[in-house]
């Protein structure tokens, strides 16, 4: 993360974005890559959709992906809470 915002000029499915983030350029770049990469791959397996439907299903596969890694971050936070919770007991 960057101290101000920057705007950032992206290209995703062929079109021109400018994006104000205070994240890092590279990041922000990071994340336009993969959403053009998505895109991409979805047009070459679904033919004849138009190109909001494919942003729109490939949201929906980023929010469930985002939603899977939260999960799984919450099952690990509870995991080390409970080893720590061990070691202190045995350290005790």
């Amino acid at each position: 993360m960057i101290d101000q915002e920057t705007n950032i000029r992206v290209s995703i499915f062929d079109e021109y974005f400018t994006l104000a983030s205070d994240e890092s350029i590279e990041l922000v770049e990071r994340a336009a890559n993969a959403v053009d990469l998505a895109m991409r791959q979805l047009t070459n397996s679904v033919k004849n959709v138009d190109s909001r439907r494919i942003a729109i299903l490939v949201a929906v596969q980023f929010a469930h992906a985002c939603c899977k890694n939260e999960n799984q971050c919450e099952v690990f936070s509870e995991k080390a809470l409970s080893l720590i919770k061990r070691i202190d007991c045995e350290l005790v």
